[in-house]
């Protein structure tokens, strides 16, 4: 029931996208347009022409001996046309400043990748699926009503420049006649109370090789409640925070679990009781800012686990990521909160909102199916959904999300590629009135599909890890090769 499963945003941290989108900077440029609102459907256009284009560009070096040109009838160029696209969409990650991966701020870098950076923006068969890491890409069977905020996808016309650009062979241009690029700033919280919370910090040394999960207990010392009405991520050491997912903790059970080193290892949820997801960030995610009149609850005494997700460098490092954390005194017009629709827990098992009870992923399984159905009960209030976090472990393959209302079924959230590594929540960009609203007796449905064989890299990589050579049955649960099928939906009224 939902008015039983919906908990405030315990957010003394959320932050903009456990996986957020590379290039999620909101700016604009003149070789460009708009990024938001167009763009949303152009992603499900460009997966489309994706074999087409990938033929056109198979090498890094080659392509066609003449020319592409643009609409204007000048040859597309990098310093001309190309730069400023991935300037705009590219470099809050792609850069020295970004400290992510490569950098594709110079031209003898970008030359050699590409092909390959085409490829990933428009849609590859394997991970990473897209660039800029954006799950949410529309297709014929699920398309959503409502646009997303800070949606960093490119345009058709940009995708066609670069498509252009790849197949003249990558020309260079004139350095010093380059177009200018977008003055990027990350963007940051501002105005109202506002106070940054550190982590207890976390150390790697050079031999560690494999990622690692850590979970880190957050509290305030409230002496009233208040209302949270934005969140930003500040990452310690940006080279090896790969993204940043945020749980409540009403119990308040994690600073005991944290006590020692000050975190302890996690996976798939945070280990303690009645924890639910919060927010997720990754890399070039903006921060989080809450639809205009409305805040999350926070209560004296909660706490907030700060799970980490740390990829090696190979050097040793201590990072020390912390939260900035934006509030008011004063109720809000609206409260937003997060219920959590789905199965997570192994006490799920069995639940009769499975399809077909119980949830289990056989050993060697490639495409196979299971679906949550959620008969909401809500009071009789205007209560819209703003947020929607999709959330599987490391055999999922793609999910769709859909409310069901008197027969009718809208799209909330279509993943044609499930990507565990770039998970983010997805903000509707929309006033309140034109939000997604939900009824009493609506259905909210969660279709996941997996993939538990050792064609999925993911799962083989897990496996070798925990010295298992086959699949396994998959039962849902918090472990690493456990699985869930849950969207942590964000709602207002």
């Amino acid at each position: 029931m939902l008015n039983h499963r919906v908990r405030p945003l315990v957010a003394l941290t959320l932050a903009c996208v456990v996986a957020p989108a590379c290039g999620d900077d909101g700016s604009s440029s003149s070789e460009t347009a708009s990024t938001t609102g167009s763009s949303a459907t152009t992603g499900g256009s460009a997966t489309t022409a994706g074999s087409e284009a990938t033929s056109n560009s198979s090498t890094e070096t080659g392509g066609s001996d003449t020319a592409t040109t643009t609409a204007g009838g000048a040859d597309v160029t990098w310093y001309q046309h190309v730069r400023p696209i991935v300037a705009e969409h590219c470099w809050a990650c792609h850069s020295a400043e970004g400290a992510l991966s490569f950098s594709l701020e110079e031209y003898d870098v970008a030359q050699q990748f590409g092909a390959l950076m085409l490829e990933k923006i428009i849609g590859s068969d394997n991970p990473p699926y897209y660039m800029p890491p954006f799950l949410a890409r529309e297709y014929e069977s699920c398309t959503p009503d409502v646009p997303w905020r800070d949606d960093p996808r490119l345009s058709d016309e940009a995708i066609a420049t670069i498509q252009a650009w790849v197949d003249a062979g990558k020309p260079e241009g004139d350095p010093a006649d380059a177009a200018p690029v977008p003055d990027w700033q990350p963007e940051v919280l501002s105005g109202g109370s506002m106070a940054t919370i550190e982590s207890a910090g976390y150390s790697l040394g050079a031999d560690v090789k494999d990622d690692q999960y850590r979970c880190f207990s957050l509290g305030t010392d409230l002496a009233a409640p208040v209302w949270l009405t934005g969140l930003q991520v500040n990452p310690g050491d940006a080279a090896v925070v790969h993204h940043v997912v945020l749980f409540s903790d009403p119990s308040g059970a994690s600073e005991a679990k944290a006590q020692g080193e000050g975190s302890y290892p996690c996976f798939g949820g945070a280990g303690v009781p009645e924890s639910s997801v919060l927010y997720a960030w990754a890399p070039g995610g903006n921060p989080l800012e809450l639809p205009a009149d409305a805040g999350i609850p926070l209560q004296p005494g909660e706490r907030v686990v700060m799970q980490v997700h740390y990829h090696p460098t190979g050097a040793a490092t201590t990072d020390k990521t912390s939260l900035t954390v934006r509030w008011t005194d004063t109720k809000p017009a609206r409260e937003a909160l997060m219920a959590i629709i789905g199965g997570v827990s192994v006490g799920q098992t069995n639940s009769n909102n499975w399809d077909d009870p119980p949830f289990m992923i056989p050993a060697g399984a490639e495409n196979h199916v299971e679906t949550w159905r959620e008969t909401l009960d809500v009071p009789p209030a205007d209560i819209r959904i703003w947020s929607v976090f999709p959330h599987m472990h490391l055999v999922g393959q793609s999910m769709e999300i859909t409310l069901e209302h008197q027969g009718d079924e809208a799209c909330l959230a279509p993943m044609p590629h499930w990507d565990f590594d770039w998970q983010r929540t997805y903000v509707y960009d929309a006033p309140f009135s034109e939000l997604p609203r939900v009824y009493d007796g609506d259905v909210l449905k969660v279709r996941c599909t997996y993939n538990n064989s050792l064609s999925n890299p993911g799962l083989a990589k897990a496996l070798a890890e925990e010295g298992i050579g086959a699949p396994i049955d998959m039962q849902v649960g918090e472990d690493t090769l456990d699985e869930m099928c849950v969207a942590i939906v964000g709602i207002m009224y």
